[in-house]
């Protein structure tokens, strides 16, 4: 039996696998979640976020790099780059002024470029 399947009393079981430990509790449906799972559903949700947006193939996006929340930001790029992927489209992301003494230091993941 796997880490992730162990069972002790009192613990929450993700309510769509139903084999894995939930880490994340959705209070507006009161669904529980694995890491498993939820990674799943955020692809899910961002994926037709995406194509209700009615890109082209080979379509650039651009995600700007918020100071307020920068790893947000920075995972919200990566999600959309991971999901463009198949449709050949560009992902830049927007590195505000103020980072670019960072820059020499901090590399994008892969599959992202950066724009000033």
């Amino acid at each position: 039996m796997s880490a992730d399947s162990e069972r002790t009393p009192g613990q929450v079981i993700c309510s769509r696998c139903k084999r894995r430990r939930a880490l994340y509790l959705r209070t507006s449906s009161g669904e529980a979640l694995c890491i498993h799972c939820l990674r799943d559903e955020v692809i899910r949700q961002a994926s037709r976020s995406l194509a209700s947006a009615g890109l082209s193939l080979r379509a650039t996006l651009l995600v700007p790099l918020s100071s307020f929340a920068p790893s947000a930001s920075l995972l919200a790029a990566v999600l959309t780059a991971s999901i463009e992927k198949r449709f050949k489209s560009r992902v830049l992301v927007a590195v505000p002024s103020f980072y670019e003494d960072l820059s020499s230091s901090f590399k994008l993941p892969e599959g992202l470029e950066g724009v000033a």
